[in-house]
């Protein structure tokens, strides 16, 4: 699954959780970007970018096709590869809602 294109939407952040994701399941809003899964580790994914441009905002809610919602957690972009004129933009996106801590939770304090 890791060499195939997958879709992914860009919300703004005020968007509701909700609604981010029926607009992404049930195609109400078209992707706004498509890019091939580099990796996978925890509740972290890297995409390369390979069709559309992110905006980069770091606000952003990403809804990225088969994988649910993510937080910009990095934004990278490389030159292009000899021949082409498109810059190489890979994104880090952590999973979100993010896990609580016991830390965070005051009531464990």
């Amino acid at each position: 699954m890791l060499d195939m294109a997958i879709e992914a939407w860009e919300f703004d952040p005020s968007c509701d959780l909700g609604d981010v994701v029926k607009l992404a399941m049930e195609r109400l809003a078209p992707p706004s970007f498509s890019g091939q899964v580099l990796s996978t580790r925890g509740d972290s994914l890297t995409l390369q970018i390979l069709d559309g441009e992110p905006t980069g905002d770091p606000r952003s809610l990403y809804y990225v096709g088969g994988h649910g919602a993510f937080l910009l957690a990095r934004r990278e972009e490389w030159p292009p590869v000899p021949g082409s004129v498109r810059k190489r933009t890979l994104l880090t996106l952590l999973a979100f809602p993010q896990p609580r801590t016991g830390a965070c939770d005051p009531a464990l304090r």
